[in-house]
């Protein structure tokens, strides 16, 4: 019975740790401040089926001291965008970043008002959540005792604490990775014990962790995911999971979940393609 009870006052800590007072603290930085803004200016033209579009400014690339930037361009006409779709800041398009974290803050406005909790809440619950993740991996990795250890430690880590209470992307980066990484292990570890190679549900839950990285922060996802996981095949000498039917199924749930945003965007914004591919790339080697 107490181990039972271990994994829901486990979760009732977490979320006593990570979710009261979240609208106390005042929107004072830049990263808060943009990801705030922008989730209510979705959250003004009403829900993306109906949404009212907006006029905002062309756009061309600019190399500026601060790298390659998207700046307004006076020698063509406005676009009329959906700011669900082509997210917008202060009359600008705004497309550093992919939209998820956008998303769950402006629903969040529509169901409850605008206000500093509601633009943090999501975060907050990735937090909380992860804390469960962390004692899984512990569990996948060192053992049960550990995971437990584990567990705790992310729990009362503050600057843990402190960067899933704030309305960023980071969260959101840090939470489908860990998910990413405790799903293939936990399948690679069942795999290993039945035999079989059918369809994994884990393997699909892997996938889905990566298109869920790939809308909050782009490509950063790979590496943040694919360096773990190539160390620890090769530190603990463990096959990767196979079945290409798993693997198969997992690629379409990520096409289908990540795919159709970006291919809108591309053809409805002139030069966002090269905009994208610095932000990738070109910033990531400088």
């Amino acid at each position: 019975m107490r181990h039972r009870l271990r994994i829901p006052i486990l979760a009732i800590v977490a979320g006593a740790i990570f979710l009261p007072f979240l609208g106390d603290k005042d929107i004072v930085t830049s990263h808060e401040g943009r990801v705030a803004q922008v989730a209510r200016e979705m959250a003004d033209v009403g829900w993306p089926w109906n949404a009212r579009p907006v006029s905002v400014r062309s756009v061309k690339p600019v190399k500026t001291p601060y790298g390659l930037r998207l700046s307004p361009n006076p020698n063509r006409p406005p676009l009329v965008v959906n700011p669900w779709l082509v997210p917008t800041l202060n009359g600008q398009i705004r497309l550093q970043k992919p939209p998820l974290p956008y998303w769950c803050a402006a629903t969040l406005y529509h169901w409850y008002g605008v206000g500093e909790w509601q633009a943090r809440l999501v975060p907050a619950l990735m937090g909380a959540f992860s804390g469960l993740l962390m004692v899984g991996l512990g569990r996948e990795i060192l053992g049960h005792r550990a995971a437990w250890i584990a567990g705790l430690v992310w729990l009362t880590t503050y600057f843990m604490v402190d960067e899933h209470r704030k309305a960023m992307a980071d969260p959101y980066l840090a939470f489908f990775s860990l998910l990413a990484i405790w799903s293939w292990l936990r399948g690679v570890r069942i795999e290993a014990t039945t035999q079989r190679h059918r369809l994994s549900p884990w393997l699909v839950l892997f996938y889905a962790a990566l298109a869920g990285g790939a809308l909050s922060k782009g490509p950063l996802i790979l590496p943040h995911v694919g360096v773990p996981l190539l160390l620890w095949h090769y530190c603990y000498r463990r096959p990767p999971l196979r079945g290409w039917l798993g693997h198969l199924v997992g690629a379409a749930v990520f096409c289908a979940l990540v795919l159709p945003w970006p291919i809108y965007v591309i053809s409805h914004i002139p030069h966002v393609l090269d905009f994208w591919k610095y932000q990738s790339v070109g910033e990531l080697t400088g």
